[in-house]
This record gives C-alpha cells, structure tokens and sequence, in this order.
C-alpha cells in the first residue's frame, strides 16, 4: 500500500464522564489489498467513505463492497480491515472514540458489531457533520 495522505483534525483528545474523542482526521489512501492480520484499534471509529470505492472484512465474517456514503462503525474488540482496492483509491473522515456513552448506545442496540456499514447520503452533509 502506498502511504496515505492524512491531515489531523483533532491532535488533542477531548475529554468528558461520558467519553472521549480521541483522534479525527481526513485522508486519502490508495492501493489496498487487506491486511494479512485484522487490526483491533482498541477503540470505537466511525469511517465515512467521501471519495471513491473499497471494501470492509472483519473476523465476524461481514465483507462488504464499500462507495462514498458508506459509513463504518469499528469496534474496540472486533479485527477488522477497510481500504480501496488495490489499484483503486478512496477519501475518508474519521473520528476515533471511547467511553460508557458509547457502550450504552452499543448494549441498547443502537449500534451493533453485526451491522458495522451504514449507508450515510448525502454524502457532504455527513461529511461536514463529522
């Protein structure tokens, strides 16, 4: 994989009872074949796709084909890999996160390690929103 092109929106995490964002940012990747091993971040992420096409595999089983406009949860536990294709490229937001928030909305249901791609359009809305 050719080095990504990234340009940090937060450099200092922000910190409350409820959780904390610790790492947010915009980049472009090119060039992706997986991972030979999944990653585990650690933390939760959300991944929006801006610009161009890949795919999402995770050690649960769940492949998908990813455009602009999907949006990947990550989760702190789950191995997981995401990129453009190889010979492809892609633009990303992301915005990393944890805490007791984020783990109520995930024991409630609301977001779930079985349902980590979601369709979010128009994709500039949620672009300037994250």
């Amino acid at each position: 994989m050719k080095p990504a092109r990234c340009r940090v929106l937060l450099s200092t995490p922000i910190r409350s009872p409820l959780g904390a964002i610790t790492a947010a940012g915009v980049q472009g990747k090119r060039g992706w074949s997986g991972w030979k091993t999944p990653r585990v971040l650690g933390s939760y992420a959300l991944v929006l796709v801006t610009k161009g096409s890949g795919a999402y595999e995770d050690v649960r089983g769940c492949r998908r084909e990813l455009t602009a406009g999907d949006l990947v949860w990550v989760f702190p536990e789950v191995g997981h890999s995401y990129g453009p294709r190889e010979g492809g490229a892609w633009n990303e937001v992301f915005v990393v996160f944890t805490g007791p928030v984020f783990d109520l909305l995930r024991s409630s249901g609301v977001i779930d390690p079985a349902r980590p791609v979601w369709r979010a359009a128009p994709v500039d809305r949620w672009r300037r929103a994250l």
